[in-house]
């Protein structure tokens, strides 16, 4: 007698030690979707009110396939279903629940009480490697669940820490026993008051009834009115119905190879609008145009439409393709600017550099900023190394060649002074036209930052088709 009351007692202790064990140190950040402040005991009214939301798993194919999940793989629908609920808890948390607690009735134990399951879940196994290590939990579990938890329990909750719980009942079984587990169950779950006034003991919880005899699967979440309005827990029982449609019907989630990281609870609108969001393919009707020819074409059809702002500045398109074609002419005639000709352009950022870029590729010429920030020897230096005859600056950039460098043999072009006024004839025009430009010609050159040593030019050949892409009238 006394030691059979003495193995009693160190079968307790350890119960007691083991869930000491499992709860130590738990304090999650579980960023649920709340509606409201989730307040500390002390701050919370006398009764906090809870309802329900219910819904129905419709699809046999989905209920078949779980099913047969449990019979494949030696697992309980228990099992199964309390690591589809971790799955959810971790997905709708967007990822930062990783260590969580949830009080679930175990259906192996005589206790109704609720026993605390916590899982560390790592979102690189798959959902196989997961359920096996719920399983295992479970089994672990199983020496100490007919020794009494509430003590335990009862200190996390007064830690204000968020209580999940996960309810699994199956039938067929009598109906007296049903009835009688029903109503202990919910004796569990709330502190008598009224039918309408009952203080919750949880945050949320999954409630699912199955049939086996039928196999229909009746679910619930029940929550904390002071925590979530009903929209919300409408949209996170959609959400839990897509992951387990991911899981047991779609073909693009491998439950063996595929880790529980790439699983997705966003709903149909909510992926149709990232596909329409995404969807920023063009198709252009015509072959692809050089930029300027496209420029063109653009300000013939909205000339009064603004081309370019800048501060307080404006040109319209008919305003700026006039600055740009008097700037063409001039280089190809008084400077004698011919196609594939390096053009360099040392100009503050400025409605002027706009007019010079387009010029010079009106022109065919082949585009070469310079930044007006280096010194005017590593100017001079760029310039000589592509061998360009020609530099268009302006006002604000003019007194950075005015040192005087040996073997300069460019010719300084001021943007501004050469800008004519007036419409072009047409031999002009036809000039301008005549010009061989292709998109498979070199458009501009760049120099690399020479960190490591003397900065190399870069030619670039795709300007033209790459920015037509893109291009916006």
């Amino acid at each position: 007698m006394v030691a059979s009351e003495s193995d009693e007692m160190k079968k307790t202790t350890d119960a007691r030690n083991y869930w000491k064990e499992l709860l130590a140190d738990y304090d999650p950040d579980l960023q649920l979707p709340y509606d409201h402040q989730r307040l500390s005991s002390l701050d919370c009214q006398s009764f906090v009110p809870s309802s329900s939301f219910n819904f129905n798993l419709e699809d046999r194919q989905l209920i078949d396939s779980i099913l047969g999940c449990c019979t494949n793989y030696s697992v309980t629908l228990f099992q199964l279903f309390l690591t589809n609920y971790y799955l959810f808890l971790f997905k709708v948390t967007q990822g930062t629940a990783k260590d969580i607690c949830v009080y679930s009735n175990h259906p192996c134990s005589e206790r109704l009480a609720f026993i605390p399951y916590r899982f560390k879940l790592d979102p690189r196994l798959t959902f196989l490697e997961v359920v096996m290590h719920v399983q295992k939990l479970c089994h672990k579990m199983q020496p100490y669940l007919e020794f009494e938890t509430d003590e335990i329990i009862n200190n996390i909750s007064q830690r204000d820490l968020p209580v999940l719980k996960f309810l699994l009942q199956e039938s067929p079984r009598s109906k007296t026993d049903a009835k009688n587990d029903l109503s202990q169950l919910q004796s569990s779950l709330y502190t008598s008051k009224s039918e309408r006034e009952q203080e919750v003991k949880f945050d949320l919880q999954l409630w699912i009834r199955c049939n086996l005899e039928d196999q229909t699967m009746k679910c619930s979440f029940d929550f904390s009115t002071d925590l979530f309005e009903q929209t919300t827990i409408d949209i996170m029982s959609r959400r839990f119905q897509t992951l387990l449609k991911q899981l047991f019907l779609s073909s693009s989630f491998d439950v063996e190879r595929s880790p529980v990281y790439e699983l997705s609870i966003l709903l149909p609108d909510e992926l149709r609008l990232l596909r329409d969001l995404n969807d920023n393919h063009i198709q252009f009707e015509q072959e692809m145009k050089c930029i300027h020819q496209q420029f063109t074409e653009t300000a013939n059809k909205n000339p009064q439409k603004l081309a370019v702002i800048l501060d307080e500045q404006s040109l319209t398109y008919a305003e700026l393709l006039v600055y740009v074609q008097h700037l063409s002419l001039s280089l190809m005639n008084d400077h004698h600017v011919v196609p594939g000709s390096i053009i360099c352009q040392c100009v503050e950022r400025s409605i002027e550099m706009v007019i010079g870029i387009l010029s010079i590729l009106t022109c065919g010429a082949v585009y070469c900023p310079l930044s007006p920030n280096d010194p005017p020897e590593r100017l001079c230096s760029l310039i000589q190394e592509t061998k360009s005859k020609h530099i268009l600056i302006h006002e604000l950039t003019e007194e950075r060649f005015s040192v005087s460098v040996e073997d300069k043999n460019f010719i300084r072009i001021d943007v501004k002074r050469i800008f004519g006024s007036g419409a072009l004839n047409g031999k002009q025009l036809n000039l301008l036209s005549a010009v061989p430009v292709d998109v498979e010609k070199v458009a501009y050159v760049i120099f690399t930052s020479g960190s490591t040593g003397t900065p190399k030019a870069v030619r670039c050949c795709c300007l033209f088709q790459n920015v037509g892409k893109y291009y916006i009238a």
